[in-house]
């Protein structure tokens, strides 16, 4: 709540005190109603990101403690409450959750926003890349919400395989599938040789149909 106090001089013109008045209704009435807005669109205070609220364990440990007082994998309530100012939210600010007692960084992948590289093959076995991850908004944990962890790689570049296939079987001669699949030198020699007079086309339909026929740059095929 603004509490404000304006001195009007007596001296001050009429058409001075007018307009004074008329921006302090104004500035008054859109706070108000900036005010009404965050109230009646914000989310109830228990669903806001669990980075804007600060939860406690059983004995009065903080969540981002690297010592707790529950059992790794048990169900444990943790209390919480609305630490940032700037965070709107509707009902009571301060809630309980309930939540595994787990470190952020032992979250399943499906809890946790990883980083993407492009900087290995996804084809080459137990081909992981080390990447920062944060924990979902949704998703309180122990200790810090973002780490480092290593992951598989599974990237693509948004080539598919039905594209792939399709110009394999119509102009597989010309080295079109290779193109395609970013391997710009074996297209030329496909090309000039006129798909190793045929014998080169049929066996890169044969390779791209059982799925060996892969990017160049390492990125998975997309299976449609």
């Amino acid at each position: 709540m603004i509490h404000c106090a304006f001195h009007i001089h007596r001296k001050t013109m009429p058409w001075q005190r007018f307009l004074l008045l008329l921006w302090m209704t104004i500035f008054l009435g859109a706070y108000a109603e900036d005010d009404q807005d965050c109230v009646q669109d914000s989310p109830l205070c228990e669903n806001i990101p669990a980075s804007n609220v600060t939860c406690t364990l059983e004995g009065g440990r903080l969540l981002n403690e690297s010592v707790h007082g529950c059992a790794l994998g048990e169900t444990q309530a943790a209390h919480c409450e609305v630490t940032d100012d700037d965070v709107c939210c509707r009902g009571p600010q301060s809630f309980s959750v309930f939540m595994k007692c787990l470190y952020c960084y032992q979250l399943p992948d499906s809890m946790i926003i990883c980083g993407n590289s492009t900087d290995c093959d996804a084809y080459e076995k137990d081909s992981k890349y080390e990447t920062l991850c944060t924990a979902k908004d949704s998703i309180h944990c122990l200790g810090n919400r973002q780490f480092r962890k290593r992951i598989k790689c599974n990237w693509t570049s948004g080539k598919r395989w039905s594209v792939a296939f399709i110009l394999s079987l119509v102009l597989g001669g010309f080295g079109a599938d290779r193109f395609y699949l970013g391997q710009p030198g074996f297209a030329i020699l496909k090309l000039i040789t006129f798909g190793g007079l045929g014998i080169w086309t049929i066996v890169d339909c044969v390779l791209c149909a059982v799925g060996f026929l892969r990017p160049g740059d390492g990125s998975l095929l997309i299976d449609t």
